[in-house]
C-alpha cells in the first residue's frame, strides 16, 4: 500500500494552504491508495476529509501532528482503529486544555491504538519502552535537506523502524508563496525574513 503519512490541509491553521478535497484528489491521481491528514495539534478537518477519501476510493486515516508546548519535539499521532481515534482526540484535548502537558510524558498514556512517528531523536528515546515498538517509528521527513544520521541512529538504539514521510503542507511550486505568507503571519514577521 502507497500512502502519504504527514499530510497537513488548510486546518493546520497558518501553515497549511489545500484542502482536503485538493489534497485526496492529489493522491488519487498520484496513484496512492491510502492517505493520513495530520493537521496540527486539531483534528478540525478530520470529517470532511474521511468523507472526500472516501468518496475518491482512498483508504483515510485519521491523524494529528502534536506539539510539545515546551517546544520538546512533536509527533504524528495516526489512529489504527476507533480506540485510537478515541486515544488521538483524548490527546488533542490534552494537549490543549492541560497545563504542563508533556507529549512524551502524556502520549505513552494515550498511545494504544495509535501508530507514532517523531523526527525528533530525543523524544524517540524517551518514548521506546513505553510505547509499543511496533507502533512507535522515526519519521525521515526530507524537505528541509537535514541529514538523519543521528535519527536513524537512536531508531536503531532503541529498535524501532525507520519511515520515510514527506511533510506535506502545500500542493504547488505556486502555493509556496501562500504557504510563506501564512508563516509570516502565524510568526508576527515579515515574508522576506
Amino acid at each position: 500500500m502507497a500512502a502519504f503519512l504527514h499530510l497537513h490541509s488548510q486546518f493546520s491553521l497558518l501553515d497549511g494552504t489545500a484542502t482536503v478535497e485538493t489534497l485526496c484528489d492529489r493522491a488519487r491521481a498520484l496513484g496512492l491508495t491510502a492517505v493520513a491528514l495530520a493537521d496540527t495539534d486539531n483534528a478540525y478537518g478530520h470529517v470532511r476529509f474521511f468523507r472526500a477519501a472516501r468518496e475518491r476510493g482512498l483508504k483515510p486515516i485519521l491523524g494529528a501532528r502534536l506539539t510539545d508546548p515546551a517546544g520538546a519535539g512533536d509527533a504524528v499521532c495516526l489512529a489504527r482503529d476507533r480506540h485510537g481515534y478515541a486515544n488521538l482526540c483524548r490527546l488533542i484535548t490534552a494537549r490543549r486544555l492541560e497545563d504542563g502537558f508533556r507529549l512524551a510524558e502524556g502520549l505513552p498514556r494515550l498511545a494504544a491504538g495509535l501508530v507514532v512517528l517523531t523526527r525528533h531523536p530525543t523524544l524517540l528515546e524517551r518514548l521506546a519502552g513505553r510505547i509499543e515498538r511496533a507502533s512507535l517509528f522515526a519519521e525521515l521527513v526530507s524537505w528541509r535537506g537535514e541529514t538523519h544520521r543521528g535519527l536513524v541512529a537512536a531508531a536503531r538504539a532503541v529498535g524501532v523502524g525507520v519511515v520515510a514521510s514527506p511533510e506535506v503542507r502545500f500542493l504547488d511550486r505556486a502555493d509556496r508563496d501562500l504557504h510563506r505568507v501564512l508563516c509570516a503571519v502565524r510568526e508576527g514577521t515579515l515574508v522576506s525574513r
